[in-house]
This record gives C-alpha cells, sequence and structure tokens, in this order.
C-alpha cells in the first residue's frame, strides 16, 4: 500500500445514471482506499440542489487525476457521457499524467470506442463485469487496478499542464501566441569578479545556462522590461526538462504564511504528486522571482536558505542598489546583471521570430537584414528604447499585417500600445479606431477606479469590479461583445475577473486617463510627483508623458519631480548611518584574517 500523506489523488466516476448501480458498486469497492486517505472520488450526485450541474461537472472532471468510464451499451448512447469521454481524451493529449480508466461493465461496441487508444480497460484482459460468475471478482481487479495507479500517483511527481502552459506564455503573438521557448534568447549576465594579481576587479560574463548553475546561491537583477521573469521562467521550463525538482515562486504576492506551507501549496499548484516524496529529494531547487521590499519576501528567502541547495532570485536594479547591495543575509548570493542584447543575440531573437511568423518559408538573410535596419532605427538611432527582448519583439509586432496601418514606435510608451492593440485584434476586437478607442476608454476609467479605490495600483474586486460596471454604463456604451473580447482568456487584456493582464498596462492606462484628464486629476498628479520614488509612481509619470500633447503639464511634472526629494535630510554619512555598512566591513576583515590564519 501506498503511505498515507496530505495529498490524494482525484476521481471522477464517468457513467450513464442508467448504470447509477454500477457506480454505487464500484465506490463501495474503493472504500478501503477511501478510508486510509488514499483517494478522494467525486461524481455527479454529491452536487447540491441549486448548484450548476454543468459547471460542477466541468470543473471535477478538469481537475482529476484518474478518470474512470463505466462502458456499457447506455454509456455509449449517452451525449453527455461521449463528451466527457472526448473531453478527457483531449486533455490527455497535454497532461500525461491524467490517468483514463475504461471499466468494462458488459458486452457492448467499447472495442469501437477503444481501438484508437492506447490505453488499458478493467477488469483484466478486458473482460466485463457481467462475465464473471460473482461480480465481486470483478470488482476486486477494479480495485487492485485503481490501487497501482494511487501508488504511482503518491510515488513520483509531474508538473501540471496548466502551469507548464502558464510558464511558456508570452504576450507576443504571430498566426498564434508564442511560447517562451521558441523566443528565448539566453541574456548577457555581468558581474564583478574578484582581484586580478595587479589588484583590478574584472568583469565577467555569464553566457549559458550550464555557467549559471553552477552557482549555488544567485541574485540576478536587471532594469525593468530587462528579462528577468522569461530568465526565471525559462530556467524552470529546462529543469523541468531534466526532471529535476523545483519550485517557482513570484514574490509579488508577499509570502504571509509559514514558510513551508507555502512551498507545500505551490508545489500541489504546479504539480502532480506526492510533497513529501518531492521534499525528500536532494538538490532542489528554489526560483524566487521580484524581490522587493518589502520585509516579508527577504525573510521568505531566508528561511528557505537550508531547505534548497540551488536558489536563484530576481530583482529590479534598484531594488537591488537600494535595499539589498550590502545586505548581510545575501554575503553568499553571486550577483548577476541583465545587461542589453548584443547585435548578435538581437539576430538569433529576430530569426527566431522570424521563423515563426513565416512557418512555411525560409526566412532570408536579406529579410532579417531589413528587419534589423528597422529595428537599429529605432534603439541606435533614436535611442528610443534599450535593447531587450521585450522591446525588439514590440518594435517586430508594430511591422506586422493585422497592426493599424498608422500605428508606429516613437517612444517606450509604443511598445505598450502595439503590444495592447495586437491583443485587442487577436482578441476579436475589430480593427477600426472606434472598437479600439472603445476598449482603450473603458481600460483608461478602469485603471483611475482601481487608483482611487486603493490609493495604488492594486485591481479591482470581483464585486467592486461590477458595481463600476454598472457605473460606467450610465455614462458610456460598452457593448458586451467588446467587454468578453476584452476578457478573452487567451488574449484579452483584461482577466476573466475583471484585473489587468499585467501591471504594466495598468500603468499605460492610469497614464493615460491623467494625460486626458490633466486639469480635474492635477491632485492626484501632484501626490505621484511629490512620492515619484516610491513604488510604482515613476512608471504611472512615464505614461503620463508619453500620452500628453501638453507642454505645460510635462514642465510641471519635471519641476515637481525634481523637488520631489527637498523634504528628506540629506545623508551626512555620520557613524550612526554608516554603522550597518562598517559592521560588514568589520565581519568581512574577520573573515579574511581567520583565511589567511588557517
Amino acid at each position: 500500500m501506498p503511505t498515507a500523506t496530505d495529498y490524494k489523488p482525484k476521481l471522477f466516476y464517468s457513467y450513464s445514471h442508467h448504470d447509477s448501480h454500477h457506480r454505487t458498486a464500484l465506490e463501495k469497492s474503493l472504500d478501503l482506499l477511501k478510508q486510509q486517505n488514499f483517494l478522494d472520488d467525486w461524481s455527479d450526485n454529491k452536487i447540491l440542489p441549486g448548484q450548476s450541474l454543468s459547471k460542477e461537472i466541468t470543473e471535477n472532471i478538469d481537475s482529476a487525476d484518474i478518470v474512470v468510464f463505466l462502458l456499457s451499451q447506455n454509456f455509449i448512447a449517452s451525449p453527455e457521457c461521449m463528451k466527457e469521454w472526448h473531453r478527457v481524451k483531449d486533455r490527455a493529449r497535454k497532461d500525461s499524467y491524467i490517468f483514463r480508466v475504461p471499466i468494462i461493465l458488459e458486452d457492448c461496441a467499447w472495442p469501437d470506442l477503444l481501438k484508437s487508444d492506447d490505453v488499458k480497460a478493467l477488469p483484466n484482459d478486458a473482460t466485463s463485469i457481467s462475465s464473471f460468475d460473482n461480480a465481486s471478482t470483478g470488482w476486486q481487479q477494479v480495485y487492485e487496478g485503481i490501487k497501482s495507479i494511487t501508488t504511482e500517483l503518491n510515488s513520483t511527481f509531474t508538473p501540471r499542464s496548466e502551469f507548464l502552459e502558464s510558464m511558456e506564455r508570452t504576450d507576443f503573438l504571430s498566426n498564434c501566441r508564442l511560447a517562451l521557448s521558441e523566443l528565448f534568447v539566453f541574456p548577457k549576465l555581468s558581474s564583478i569578479s574578484s582581484q586580478t594579481s595587479s589588484g583590478r576587479f574584472v568583469e565577467e560574463f555569464v553566457i549559458n545556462e550550464e555557467q549559471l548553475f553552477e552557482r549555488k546561491r544567485l541574485l540576478v537583477h536587471g532594469a525593468e522590461l530587462s528579462g528577468k521573469t522569461a530568465l526565471g521562467r525559462f530556467l524552470f521550463l529546462r529543469l523541468i526538462a531534466k526532471e529535476k525538482p523545483v519550485l517557482y515562486i513570484d514574490l509579488k504576492e508577499s509570502p504571509k504564511r509559514p514558510w513551508r506551507r507555502v512551498l507545500r501549496d505551490t508545489f500541489h499548484k504546479e504539480f502532480s504528486g506526492n510533497f513529501s516524496v518531492w521534499e525528500s529529494r536532494t538538490e532542489k531547487t528554489l526560483i524566487l522571482d521580484n524581490l522587493s521590499m518589502e520585509p516579508t519576501t527577504i525573510e521568505f528567502l531566508v528561511a528557505c536558505s537550508d531547505y534548497f541547495s540551488t536558489i536563484i532570485v530576481t530583482t529590479p536594479s534598484d531594488v537591488f542598489w537600494s535595499f539589498f547591495k550590502d545586505d548581510e543575509r545575501l554575503l553568499d548570493y553571486d550577483v548577476l546583471r541583465i545587461e542589453p542584447m548584443s547585435h548578435v543575440q538581437q539576430e538569433n531573437l529576430i530569426r527566431s521570430r522570424s521563423a515563426l511568423f513565416e512557418s512555411e518559408n525560409e526566412v532570408m538573410d536579406g529579410t532579417i537584414d531589413q528587419i534589423e535596419d528597422r529595428v537599429n532605427s529605432i534603439i541606435i538611432s533614436h535611442k528610443i528604447v534599450p535593447r531587450y527582448p521585450f522591446f525588439v519583439l514590440s518594435i517586430l509586432q508594430t511591422y506586422e499585417a493585422y497592426m493599424p496601418d498608422n500605428l508606429s514606435i516613437s517612444s517606450y510608451g509604443h511598445c505598450y500600445h502595439a503590444l495592447i492593440v495586437a491583443m485587442l485584434i487577436k482578441a476579436g476586437v475589430r480593427q477600426s479606431d472606434s472598437d479600439i478607442n472603445t476598449c482603450f476608454n473603458f481600460a483608461e476609467h478602469l485603471a483611475y477606479e482601481n487608483y482611487i479605490q486603493s490609493g495604488d495600483t492594486d485591481e479591482l474586486g470581483a464585486r467592486r469590479f461590477d458595481a463600476f460596471l454598472n457605473e460606467y454604463d450610465e455614462r458610456f456604451i460598452l457593448p458586451r461583445a467588446v467587454l468578453n473580447r476584452m476578457r478573452n482568456r487567451e488574449y484579452g487584456i483584461l482577466t476573466p475577473d475583471g484585473g489587468f493582464r499585467s501591471s504594466y498596462m495598468q500603468y499605460f492606462f492610469l497614464g493615460r486617463y491623467f494625460a486626458k484628464n490633466a486639469k480635474n486629476s492635477a491632485k492626484d498628479i501632484e501626490k505621484i510627483c511629490e512620492e515619484g520614488h516610491v513604488g510604482s509612481n515613476h512608471l504611472i509619470l512615464l505614461f503620463v508623458i508619453h500620452h500628453t500633447n501638453d507642454d505645460e503639464l510635462i514642465d510641471d511634472i519635471m519641476v515637481r519631480t525634481m523637488c520631489s526629494l527637498d523634504q528628506f535630510k540629506p545623508a551626512t554619512l555620520d557613524a550612526n548611518e554608516t554603522r550597518r555598512f562598517s559592521g560588514v566591513l568589520s565581519k568581512v576583515k574577520r573573515e579574511i584574517s581567520c583565511r589567511i590564519k588557517a
């Protein structure tokens, strides 16, 4: 028998209601597994009065680890049963760790149903339950088969297909959504190494994942949109491909629960299987994205230090220099900085992108040269955006056929403009100015509602979003078809519950709202200028400047931001202010002294 744990594989019963007595018999045969917490099961008889039948069935069949199909003439004749059969079959093409178990109740057309499937049926040797002199013998064979599956699920772990899809997801489009692994170019990572014999520090570079994984404690920092998150997700996918134990945690959601519970919950979100088996593995890797100034993030990192052999953490450069450069808790970490791409890396990215877009034709060198000229005219000639993958891909996207003809990239903000318009069109919004403007107007007011409700840029709750929608309808016309396309699960700029797909879209539309309503929002803009050094306020101001044509507003923002730190007392670097730095130096001196004596 497997070992009892907090993980129980979930079994879903797919059956015709004419065969309910067989489902009851199967439930009884599995009682021991359920009593000993090795299995959890669900059938539609657990749906409560008033609950949605289709919704409950869909949610439970999609989350099941094991689906048993009670095959009979009744099953094959039922459109709903066959719908469940094909739904699970389609899911199994993407998720190798869902177990489809046909159980043959009686002689029927089951061989034709299974003829194209490489899947083993129960009872053994494709014998039907009805052919046994004693049906209990058949159900015992079914029990043994289900028990072997629970043993397998409890002793192994495998990544969930839906989580892998989310890790592969990018916001960039072609004929279809582009996957991270199709576009990823390993970044140029630099570090300041130890001194040479002449006493000079030397800058070293990490140029591939093998060199990166040689370091057991690693902190990667970079500018906004430099590719920190993409790097973390790529490394996670590479470790999964090598069947290495790894967890990925985005620290934007500051862990407030006990650290080990966070790890367990993260594991069950990312993997199917037994957490106890997983945590007993050696050489585990933890990838933490978005280390921030919130104390809970660094506390969580410290708590996990002895639990993982390798930890890779990313953080924005401004956060690193302001909070963590001399943090004693990170002394064991090698620090790498993401540099802009080289010309060779840019060419590789363009080739990868063009090959996907021109999948039926060979991409000629002349075509690549023409595309590079366009990109370089923006990055080099005008120095509008840095040479990071996000900006290069945004520029490429503007030149695709489905983009508006009059759209050109002239600033940092236009990269997001291009991205948002492309996503709306792919979601089904018509390319006309009126439909795009309808979406933009709604998004601007939603971004401002987020701001005034929360005091920052947090998303609204679902209930408040519904209230906002009712208020918006009183002032503007918003066809529900357009809203549904904005909330399209694959391409929409809003999540299904009404939040923005990314925080940068929130900043983009909030800046656009302020630019269009500068007089009425003067106090808001003044406050953001005064607190430009706090949080994401500088990004909001960046997008306000991008969207406005009002020179007076730009001048006012410049003056206010230049004076925003006047209220703060300049550092005098007295003994009290340098105490922490002095403590670090003293510790370094002691360690050097001990090593010399050794």
